[in-house]
C-alpha cells in the first residue's frame, strides 16, 4: 500500500513542479573495452527531481528540458555502466560516454533496429529492448517475440490458449529460461509461462543460440532466452498501461519505483487480466480461446553499493482458464458439454548477493538464489489432471579478472532441487498415469576466457553435476569469437546439453483429444550435442548503413523422449529415441536503413528437423522447414509516430498419420504454407503513448483445427493437431502513461 501511495504522489506532483526548463541537445556513445566509441541508440536519460526523460534517437542524440532547479541526470542503457550527471553541467552539445559494464562484457551497440546484436559478446546473443518490445504492445512475452526473427511462437492446441516458442527448429522446452541469469520457467510452468511475463516489466530479453554458458546451469540444448525486469536505474519513475482487443481481452499493468530509506529502492509490479468474450467464429461449437483471468504481483527490492548490491522479492500468480464446447451441434439439448478446466497459482521468492573486491584485478563473488511452489489443476473432459512443482535453486559464482581484461576465470557451484507431484485419468478413465518425481542435482563449474589475441576471444567451459537418483553428467561447451575484419566478426560454439522432462505438464495439448496416453519404462534424460555458429558484418551500401548475418546450427540428440502421433491415431506414445533425431537450422538476416529513420529488417531460415519414429526417420510433425520475414519500421523525428509492419511466410510441412480413421475425419498429409501480417501505429504525446494495431490482417486461420468437434467424447476427438492460427483478424488499442 505505501508504494502505491508513493506512486499516486509522483504523479501528482510531478505535474506542479519544474514547470519552467530550457531544452538542450546532446549525444550518448558507448565505449568496448578496447576504448572504440559508438552512438547508444534508446539509451534513457532523466532527471531525479524533474521526472522528466528521453531517448536517444538511432544516431545517439538527443533533446531534453533542462529544470529550473538543480537536479541529478541518470544516464542508463542495458550492458553499460548507470552514469550521473548535475544538471548545472549539462550544457547543450553535451557527449556522455558510458563505461561498459564489466561483469557483463555485453556491449549493445547497433543501431535502433527490430533487434540489437551484440557484437562485443563471445556468445550469439540478440538482444530486443525496450524500443524492440514496444513493436508489439500487446500483453506479454508470448506476443512479444512476434517481430522477431530468431523465435517462432505458436498455439500448442485448440482449446487451452497455450502458446508455444521454437528456436532452432526445436521446442522451446530446450530453450533455457532466465530471469536475470537465473532459470525460471521450468517444468510445470513451462506450458503457460510466456504469458506469466508482461511485456511492459521488461527492460531487455536476450536470446542466445546454441550452447550457452557453463554458469547458469545444463539444461541449454538450443540456447538461452534471458528475462531483464526494469528497475529504477534503466526505466520510468511510473508506468501505467491499458491495453483492449477485437477478442475482448483486456490487460491493465504497472509498475513504479521508489526509494525507501537512504539506500533500499523497492520497484512494485502488477498486472490484472480478464477476458469472458466467447467466440466461435468457425461455428465448431468450441470456443476458439478459453476465456481467462489473471492476477500478477512482483515485488522486488534493490541495494547498490560500492562494494556490490543487493536484491531480494516475490512474484506472486494467479490464473484460470476455461474453454471447450460452449453447444451441441447435433443436439441442442445436450447439456453434457466437453469442458477445458485448468487452474494455476504461482508462488516464488529470489534474491541476489554480489560482493566486489578492490584491487588491480577485477573481483567478485555472488550468490544467486530462488525458490518457486506451483500447483495447476486441470479438466480435459472427463480426464482430470493435478500437478505441483516445488523447486529450489542456488547458485555460488566466483569472477576474477585481469587489469587488462585478457584473462577472465569464473567458477562455483550450484544446486537444483525439484519434487514433481502429476497425475493424469488416462482414456478409460480407471488408469491413473503418475508422474511424481523428487531430485538433488548438486555441480560445480569453471569457465575460462582468454582475450590476449587481438580480436580473437576464446572461451571454455565444463561442469559436473551429480544426479542422485543416477551418475555424475559431464557438460562441456566452447565459444571462439574473431574479429576478422573491420566490421566483421564470426562465432562459433560447440556443446553439450541435458534435461528431466516433466512429461505431461509439457505435453498439455495432447491430453486435450481423445488418445490415449503410452509411456515406455524407464524413459532416460534428454541428452543432446549442438555446435554450429554464425557471421556478422556491418557495412554501407551507397552511404545506407546496414548488416548482414548467417549462421547454421546443428542439434543431435544422444536421447530424446519421443512424442509418436503416427504409430495410432488412438493413442500416443512416450518412447526413449531409438535411431537418430536431429535439427538443422540454416538462418540468413539482411538489415537496412536506406533514409533516415526508416528501418528494414529481413530474414530467412530453414529449419531440416528428423526423428526416428517407430523405426523410421521422419520429418517432425506440424514443423514448418521454410520461414520468411520482414518487418518494416519508420519514425517521424524524435519518434513522435512510429509506423510498423510485421509480415511473416510459414511454409508447409508434415502433419500426423490419421489414415485409419474414417475417412471423413482423415487429414491430408501435408499443410500449406500460408502468411501471418501484423501492423501497429504509436503516437507520442509528452509522457503518454497511444498505440493502435491489428494482427491476422489477413485474417487467416486453420480450417477445422478441431478433429471430429462433433464427436468430443468420441475415438476420434483431437484437439492437437494444430499448424497455424486459430483466431482471426484481431485489432487492439494500447495507452501508456510514464513518469521519468
Amino acid at each position: 500500500m505505501k508504494n502505491i501511495i508513493l506512486s499516486a504522489l509522483i504523479f501528482a506532483v510531478s505535474s506542479l513542479t519544474y514547470l519552467q526548463a530550457k531544452e538542450i541537445s546532446g549525444k550518448v556513445l558507448g565505449a568496448d573495452p578496447d576504448g572504440t566509441k559508438e552512438p547508444v541508440t534508446g539509451a534513457v536519460i532523466r532527471f531525479v527531481k524533474a521526472k522528466t526523460g528521453a531517448y536517444t534517437d538511432n544516431t545517439g542524440a538527443f533533446k531534453i528540458d533542462l529544470p529550473s532547479k538543480a537536479d541529478r541526470a541518470i544516464i542508463s542503457f542495458v550492458g553499460f555502466e548507470p552514469d550521473t550527471i548535475a544538471s548545472t553541467s549539462m550544457n547543450d552539445g553535451i557527449e556522455i560516454v558510458l563505461k561498459a559494464n564489466a561483469t557483463t562484457q555485453t556491449i549493445v551497440v547497433q543501431g535502433d533496429s527490430p533487434a540489437l546484436i551484440n557484437k562485443s559478446d563471445v556468445y550469439s546473443t540478440t538482444t530486443m529492448t525496450q524500443h524492440s518490445l514496444r513493436k508489439a504492445a500487446c500483453c506479454n512475452l508470448s506476443e512479444s517475440f512476434q517481430t522477431n526473427a530468431s523465435v517462432d511462437v505458436s498455439y500448442s492446441d485448440a482449446v487451452t490458449g497455450a502458446k508455444t516458442i521454437e528456436m532452432l527448429g526445436l521446442k522451446g522446452i530446450y530453450v533455457q529460461m532466465l530471469a536475470e541469469k537465473t532459470p525460471t520457467l521450468r517444468g510445470l510452468a513451462s506450458p503457460f509461462g510466456l504469458s506469466y511475463i508482461p511485456g511492459t516489466w521488461m527492460n531487455s530479453i536476450s536470446i542466445s543460440k546454441g550452447a550457452a554458458s557453463v554458469t547458469t546451469g545444463f539444461e541449454s540444448v538450443t540456447g538461452q532466452i534471458n528475462l531483464d525486469y526494469k528497475q529504477e536505474t534503466n526505466s520510468e519513475k511510473v508506468l501505467g498501461s491499458a491495453y483492449y482487443n477485437s477478442d475482448g481481452e483486456l490487460d491493465v499493468a504497472a509498475n513504479a519505483s521508489t526509494k525507501v530509506g537512504d539506500k533500499w529502492t523497492s520497484t512494485l509490479y502488477l498486472q490484472g487480466n480478464y477476458n469472458n468474450l466467447q467466440i466461435d467464429r468457425n461455428n465448431d461449437g468450441f470456443l476458439d480461446q478459453p476465456t481467462r483471468y489473471l492476477y500478477n504481483v512482483m515485488n522486488r527490492w534493490r541495494r547498490p553499493a560500492d562494494n556490490g548490491h543487493n536484491m531480494f522479492g516475490f512474484h506472486i500468480l494467479g490464473e484460470n482458464r476455461r474453454g471447450g464446447q460452449i453447444k451441441d451441434l447435433t443436439n441442442p439439448e445436450n447439456t453434457n458439454l466437453y469442458k477445458i478446466n485448468l487452474a494455476t497459482n504461482r508462488y516464488e521468492l529470489f534474491g541476489k548477493k554480489a560482493i566486489i573486491f578492490s584491487g588491480k584485478n577485477s573481483n567478485s563473488i555472488a550468490l544467486i538464489a530462488n525458490g518457486s511452489y506451483h500447483k495447476t489443476t486441470g479438466l480435459f473432459g472427463a480426464r482430470d489432471y493435478a500437478g505441483d512443482q516445488l523447486s529450489g535453486y542456488a547458485n555460488l559464482i566466483y569472477d576474477f579478472a585481469t587489469p587488462d581484461q585478457k584473462h577472465i576465470l569464473d567458477f562455483g557451484a550450484s544446486v537444483q532441487y525439484d519434487k514433481y507431484n502429476e497425475e493424469f485419468k488416462n482414456k478409460d478413465l480407471t488408469e491413473i498415469i503418475n508422474k511424481d518425481r523428487e531430485e538433488l542435482i548438486p555441480g560445480v563449474y569453471a569457465e575460462y576466457t582468454y582475450a590476449g589475441i587481438k580480436d580473437l576471444t576464446l572461451v571454455g567451459g565444463i561442469r559436473a553435476d551429480y544426479d542422485w537418483n543416477n551418475k555424475i553428467y559431464y557438460t562441456p561447451r566452447f565459444h571462439v569469437k574473431w574479429g576478422f575484419y573491420p566490421g566483421w566478426s564470426m562465432r562459433a560454439s560447440a556443446g553439450r546439453g541435458w534435461r528431466k522432462p516433466a512429461l505431461l505438464a509439457e505435453n498439455l495439448g495432447v491430453m486435450a483429444s481423445s488418445r490415449k496416453l503410452v509411456f515406455d519404462s524407464n524413459l532416460n534424460i534428454e541428452d543432446a550435442w549442438n555446435y554450429g555458429g554464425n557471421i556478422l558484418g556491418e557495412f554501407e551500401i551507397f552511404g545506407k548503413e546496414a548488416s548482414f548475418s548467417m549462421e547454421f546450427y546443428r542439434t543431435d540428440f544422444v536421447n530424446q523422449i519421443v512424442i509418436d502421433m503416427d504409430r495410432a491415431v488412438d493413442k500416443v506414445y512416450f518412447t526413449n529415441l531409438d535411431g537418430k533425431s536431429f535439427s538443422n537450422s540454416f538462418q540468413v538476416d539482411f538489415t537496412i536503413t536506406p533514409i533516415k529513420r526508416f528501418h528494414i529488417m529481413t530474414a530467412y531460415r530453414y529449419n531440416d528437423v528428423q526423428t526416428t519414429y517407430n523405426g523410421v526417420l521422419e520429418q517432425k510433425p506440424l514443423s514448418s522447414p521454410h520461414r520468411g520475414f520482414i518487418n518494416l519500421e519508420y519514425a517521424t523525428e524524435f519518434n513522435s509516430w512510429t509506423f510498423d509492419f510485421t509480415a511473416n511466410y510459414i511454409g508447409g510441412g508434415r502433419l500426423p498419420n490419421t489414415s485409419s480413421n474414417p475417412i471423413e475425419y482423415q487429414l491430408p498429409k501435408n499443410y500449406d504454407g500460408y502468411f501471418m501480417m501484423n501492423s501497429q501505429i504509436r503516437k507520442k504525446l509528452s509522457d503518454w503513448n497511444i498505440y493502435l494495431g491489428c494482427e491476422n490482417i489477413l485474417n487467416f486461420m486453420q480450417e477445422n483445427p478441431i478433429l471430429a468437434y462433433n464427436e468430443p467424447w468420441g475415438n476420434h476427438f483431437d484437439s492437437s493437431i494444430i499448424y497455424a492460427p486459430i483466431m482471426g483478424r484481431k485489432v487492439y488499442l494500447k495507452i501508456t502513461y510514464e513518469i521519468w
